[in-house]
């Protein structure tokens, strides 16, 4: 009988095994599908966590009191096909002013632009030299004249010799006796004149470099007329007043 024995508990050995194996293998995939599930839970307690942080920034960034911007009003076209900020305004079709003349001064001076300034007739007498400075008006409208011109005496290279005294009247001539000075009125085409004249000798005999050139400007002018004049004098330089 021990036979029969060793052999039953051989039997009820492998037996066990056979049940043990199945069991551990099982056990494994228990264990495997619940570490499976473990991490799913915790991959998706991460994706809701970052979810949730997101949505949460989201609505830090745009609270309920946020500012309106409002866009600005479309712009307009120009005409000419360049955006403007406003309306345009049409151009001016008014025909511009006319000037007034430019020969003619607002108060109605002759000025250089509308005359003609040139060398008269001139005269000598012991010592004296005498040349009419003559103003024609060549503009289009009436002009007046009043007062002194201004002169000056040249030499023949241009360097001014003496500046012309204004006196009422002189040895040669001018306004003589009179206590004020005549007002010319020119309409076009009429002239009038001032002298000048001075001495081919200075006061005391000496030497003196002789004028070739006078450097006129008419009353209340600016504008210079250079004129030649082939004499001696060379002292004396005086201007006397436009002729009425």
């Amino acid at each position: 009988m021990p036979d029969l024995d060793s052999r039953l508990a051989a039997l009820a050995d492998l037996a066990g095994r056979a049940a043990t194996v199945p069991m551990a293998g099982e056990i494994r995939r228990r264990a495997h599908r619940r570490t499976m599930r473990r991490r799913t839970a915790a991959g998706v307690f991460a994706v809701a966590v970052l979810a949730g942080g997101v949505l949460g920034g989201l609505r830090l960034q745009a609270p309920d009191d946020s500012v309106t911007v409002t866009p600005p009003p479309p712009a307009t076209v120009s005409p000419l096909g360049s955006p403007s900020a406003g309306p345009t305004t049409a151009p001016s079709t008014a025909p511009p002013s006319s000037p007034p003349p430019a020969s003619v001064s607002a108060s109605g001076e002759c000025l250089n632009a509308s005359l003609s300034v040139t060398l008269g007739p001139g005269d000598a007498g012991a010592g004296h030299r005498s040349v009419q400075v003559v103003f024609r008006n060549i503009g289009t409208t009436p002009c007046r004249m009043h007062g002194y011109p201004a002169v000056d005496g040249l030499a023949a290279n241009g360097t001014t010799i003496a500046h012309a005294k204004r006196t009422m009247s002189g040895y040669m001539g001018g306004i003589v006796g009179a206590t004020s000075q005549p007002t010319a009125t020119l309409r076009p085409g009429q002239s009038t004149y001032a002298m000048v004249e001075g001495t081919a000798s200075t006061p005391d005999g000496s030497p003196c470099e002789s004028i070739k050139q006078l450097l006129i400007t008419a009353p209340d002018d600016t504008v210079s007329t250079k004129l030649p004049w082939d004499t001696d004098v060379c002292g004396n330089l005086e201007v006397h007043p436009i002729m009425g």
